[in-house]
């Protein structure tokens, strides 16, 4: 006010404004990133429901490729047995098909592990915004 003498009261007053607006930033940053969370999850849920039918028919098609990979791998047991009694053709097959199914789930394996399944564009808006406040405490 104009009966106030110069500087008694203007400093406490930058602070009280300095601190409402550090506590405000610390707010709109907490509903960001519920905001961005929300929108993460709902993505996410309507991608798994958009999939499961296609998911469901690949499912029921490896199980019928299992089976008839069973019967085929049968018959090839009863093929070799003639030549090299049923023991040895069982393990032969058995051997050969664990070989190559160990092989594919350690590839698999490796290719999940090496794989970044983190949601990029929720990444970049949290980098960003934490860039911002970052800049903004170092412009002080």
């Amino acid at each position: 006010s104009m009966s106030e003498e110069p500087g008694t009261g203007e400093a406490p007053r930058r602070r009280t404004a300095l601190g409402d607006l550090i506590a405000r930033l610390i707010g709109d940053l907490a509903n960001l990133l519920r905001s961005e969370l929300r929108l993460a999850q709902a993505e996410v849920k309507a991608n798994i429901t958009a999939l499961l039918p296609p998911l469901l028919l690949l499912l029921l098609g490896l199980l019928l490729l299992v089976g008839a990979l069973f019967t085929l791998l049968g018959a090839l047991v009863a093929w070799l047995a003639p030549l090299i009694g049923a023991g040895w053709a069982a393990f032969a097959v058995a051997a050969t098909v664990g070989g190559a199914g160990a092989w594919l789930v350690n590839r698999g394996r490796q290719q999940l592990t090496e794989a970044d399944l983190a949601p990029p564009r929720i990444l970049d808006t949290l980098r960003s915004a934490a860039e911002r406040v970052d800049g903004d405490t170092d412009d002080r």
